[in-house]
C-alpha cells in the first residue's frame, strides 16, 4: 500500500484548488483530513465551513474495477 507523503500535499499558499472541486484537505485544526471544497475563498466540507485547511491534494482516480 502506497502512503502519502509531505510531497503529496499542495499549501494553500502555493496554489488553491478550482472553486468546487472536491479534493482532500488538511487542516491544522486536530490534524483533521477531510473531503473538502473551495467556494468564493472558503473552505466547506459535507459537514459545514472548514476553518484552519493549510493543505490539499487532488482525490484519487476511482478503483478501475469493483469487486
Amino acid at each position: 500500500m502506497n502512503q502519502l507523503t509531505l510531497s503529496d500535499w499542495t499549501c494553500i499558499d502555493d496554489r488553491l484548488p478550482k472553486n468546487a472541486e472536491d479534493v482532500i484537505v488538511f487542516s491544522d485544526d486536530k490534524y483533521q483530513i477531510d473531503i473538502g471544497f473551495l467556494m468564493n475563498g472558503k473552505w466547506f466540507s459535507d459537514r459545514g465551513e472548514l476553518h484552519t485547511v493549510t493543505h490539499w491534494m487532488p482525490l484519487p482516480n476511482p478503483p478501475s474495477e469493483v469487486v
